[in-house]
């Protein structure tokens, strides 16, 4: 603390501080109420995918900047406070917390949402763990017996292993962890073998990588046509919904394997997940296909798209009708 800062509170008593301090901790709250009530609205809106998010959870961390653990208690605190409106009473009087709102909400009914709140009422995240245990308890942990590594010579117990995620460790250098079967261990050992004469220590970062290449260069080939030796341009004398592939193939290029939608203020969408291809103008009224007419988008925002094309409720006959039909089918 500066001393400007300790300036502000040089007459200031012990009582006056506590009870500002309260007073600032009550107005956050009401904030936060009120921040869940928009965030439930742009959510229940879709408002996310005019502003190029494939997701609420996107547009949380993207546009908002929440931190992602932030951006996951508040959607889902939202959600359920759109259909349990005393989430929001309790929340507004500093009776819970979010962290306890997310561990809740999947447990949430019509018939006891009042009675867990009330037993939720100023307790701690442990204590709503243990509560939510009651509410569905889990089947008992197996026995098990398996060999532990030996503890440090430090004494300190063995630490936990880390999540399965990418770990930065540099510039340009990441830490992958995994846990493999038997099958893919042995795998992997015959290919560090096999590979002696061009990969003699066996690394495996460079297995994966090669590895790797090959799984990309093969699901490329086949969502998006990619290929060396292109087939020659045919005719086509009946329109076809099925795109030429060197059409797919131009426009993932164009694109950058990253989904094209762009929101009114000029922001693009990051999703390179779940992409499709999409008919600017809409395949229903052109019949055609080319590489000006056609771009990548994400599932969520070719829907969004579609919505716009041709309608909510004709949208949403196709995407129940796209469920309940078997592949293959009709």
């Amino acid at each position: 603390m500066t001393s400007q800062n300790r300036s502000l509170f040089a007459n200031v008593s012990d009582d006056e501080l506590l009870c500002e301090l309260k007073r600032i901790v009550g107005k956050g709250q009401q904030l936060e109420a009120e921040l869940l009530v928009q965030l439930a609205e742009v959510d229940a809106r879709r408002l996310y995918l005019r502003e190029a998010c494939s997701s609420m959870f996107v547009y949380c961390t993207r546009v908002l900047h929440f931190s992602e653990s932030a951006a996951y208690h508040r959607i889902a605190a939202a959600r359920a406070a759109r259909s349990y409106p005393a989430l929001l009473e309790q929340l507004e009087a500093g009776e819970i917390h979010l962290s306890g709102i997310t561990l809740l909400a999947p447990h949430l009914t019509p018939e006891n949402h009042l009675d867990l709140l009330s037993r939720a009422k100023h307790q701690s995240k442990r204590a709503i763990e243990l509560l939510v245990a009651d509410v569905r308890p889990r089947p008992a942990a197996p026995a098990i017996v398996r060999r532990l590594p030996a503890p440090p010579q430090t004494g300190c117990a063995i630490p936990r292993p880390p999540p399965p995620t990418p770990k930065p460790l540099g510039r340009q250098r990441f830490k992958i962890q995994l846990t493999a079967s038997q099958e893919t261990h042995d795998k992997l050992r015959e290919l560090q073998a096999l590979l002696r004469h061009q990969i003699p220590n066996g690394d495996l970062a460079q297995i994966f990588e090669r590895a790797l290449d090959l799984l990309l260069d093969d699901v490329k080939r086949k969502k998006f046509a990619r290929t060396q030796r292109p087939r020659a341009v045919t005719s086509r004398t009946k329109p076809s919904r099925h795109i030429p592939a060197e059409i797919k193939r131009a426009v993932v290029s164009r694109d950058e394997g990253r989904c094209r939608y762009v929101s009114p203020s000029g922001r693009r969408c990051k999703a390179r997940e779940f992409l499709e291809f999409h008919h600017v103008e809409p395949w229903g009224h052109s019949q055609r296909h080319s590489r000006e007419e056609i771009v990548l988008m994400c599932r969520a925002h070719n829907q969004y798209e579609g919505e716009h094309a041709y309608g909510h409720t004709h949208m949403q006959r196709f995407r129940e009708l796209a469920r309940t039909t078997p592949p293959g089918g009709s």
